[in-house]
């Protein structure tokens, strides 16, 4: 019975969790980059004080850690042009241009820490690709350009 409590527990935590954080957030790109920021990179825990607040820290840290992953896929599945346009829209959010923006995460390389912990390299290499390419097009350079940042 505990486990099947446990999984009641994370579903109610990735349902609060979806409802009142994620579903505020108008693009995959915007969401994925949110709950990357809730990863503390030197424990690698997911910190999010709401929720720790009603629920226990292990459901916490499980459910955000589903939520990354699930979005990390669903962002490796839409089309390239449709990651430019969830990008665009993402960046237009910020202080600056999208243009300014992209050439800030192509220098900075920002999209690196979107890649959920334990994904497989592959994926990793794929998603980060994606988004060089992605950046890039948003920035005014060709795809296979190596632009002088």
């Amino acid at each position: 019975m505990e486990s099947l409590e446990t999984f009641h527990q994370h579903r109610r935590v990735i349902e609060a969790f979806t409802r009142h954080s994620l579903a505020a957030i108008p693009t995959q790109l915007g969401r994925i980059s949110y709950v990357a920021s809730l990863r503390d990179p030197a424990t690698g825990l997911y910190r999010h004080l709401d929720l720790e607040a009603a629920y226990p820290l292990g459901s916490v840290q499980d459910a955000i850690a589903y939520c990354h992953r699930e979005l990390f896929d669903r962002v490796l599945e839409l089309p390239l042009d449709e990651q430019e346009k969830d990008l665009r829209r993402f960046f237009e959010g910020m202080s600056g241009s999208p243009e300014q923006s992209a050439r800030r995460w192509l220098s900075e390389e920002s999209y690196r820490p979107l890649v959920p912990p334990g994904e497989p390299t592959y994926l990793s290499d794929l998603f980060q690709s994606n988004l060089r390419v992605v950046l890039r097009l948003i920035v005014g350079y060709p795809p296979s350009a190596s632009p002088t940042l």
